[in-house]
């Protein structure tokens, strides 16, 4: 059950719940989504839902987390409006040059995956 799930993390001190399911169908996505805001009513934790803006949207989410290949954050900040959570997932070094340039100023949070291997080519 993913209200307990959320009920549980909150209770054990999580301060944010990043909701990330991809394998199911858009109704029962936002259903569960829907079902972890309900936990969270009451707390000061957010939720953020993995790529799907829609859901995000139709389930009261307090924001998104998107990838590169997803709506890009300015998008996701025009649809979410100005006090939404917006997290990025940066892949590559070209990313994280666009991110000093600015280009990713839609988004609050700037999350790295594959830090090691971004490391290793910033190095050569």
């Amino acid at each position: 059950d993913v209200s307990a799930v959320a009920a549980t993390a909150v209770a054990g001190g999580a301060t944010l719940l990043h909701y990330r399911y991809k394998y199911i169908d858009t109704r029962q996505l936002v259903t569960r989504a829907r079902a972890i805001k309900a936990a969270l009513a009451g707390s000061t934790v957010p939720l953020l839902v993995n790529d799907r803006i829609d859901v995000a949207l139709a389930a009261g989410a307090d924001g998104v987390h998107i990838g590169q290949d997803d709506m890009a954050a300015a998008d996701a900040r025009c649809l979410l409006g100005p006090d939404a959570i917006i997290g990025l997932t940066l892949k590559t070094t070209e990313a994280l040059g666009q991110l000093a340039k600015g280009s990713f100023e839609a988004a609050n949070d700037n999350f790295t995956k594959q830090v090691n291997s971004v490391k290793k080519a910033a190095a050569k």
